[in-house]
């Protein structure tokens, strides 16, 4: 008992420690951060990053209510889409369910993953190219 009492409180702390760093990053000064990196325990407390949240007042209300709606929305229309096509792919009679399988099947194992438009890929080459010591250019 001792020793899954044990497990389950290393499990515990595993989960709860990146939620405490994330909280005293929110309440460490941001010069702080970059001088000394960040602590579990701030050597100062500062609110500014709250005050600058409060700040925005409807701005962040609006920012809010696009993520609900984008999210709402997406899921309606990924749900229909879905249960479209299994109900097509579900019928016997349907003469081209083993070809929409195989489409679908396929697209589960080969993610396209996220597609980097030319500006994201101009921006890593300059980084990368800056980054160079002048010999290797």
């Amino acid at each position: 008992n001792t020793v899954v009492l044990t497990l389950l409180g290393i499990y515990a702390s595993a989960a709860l420690i990146p939620l405490l760093l994330v909280g005293s990053i929110s309440i460490t000064d941001q010069q702080v951060l970059f001088e000394e990196g960040y602590r579990l325990i701030p050597r100062e407390i500062n609110f500014s990053a709250y005050a600058y949240v409060v700040q925005l007042g409807r701005q962040l209300v609006q920012s809010y209510l696009v993520t609900i709606f984008v999210t709402v929305m997406g899921t309606t229309l990924v749900l229909l889409s879905l249960s479209m096509f299994a109900y097509v792919i579900s019928r016997r009679d349907f003469p081209h369910r083993f070809l929409f399988t195989l489409f679908g099947l396929f697209t589960i194992l080969f993610d396209g993953g996220i597609v980097a438009d030319r500006r994201s890929r101009q921006a890593q080459a300059s980084r990368v190219s800056a980054q160079r010591p002048e010999a290797v250019r």
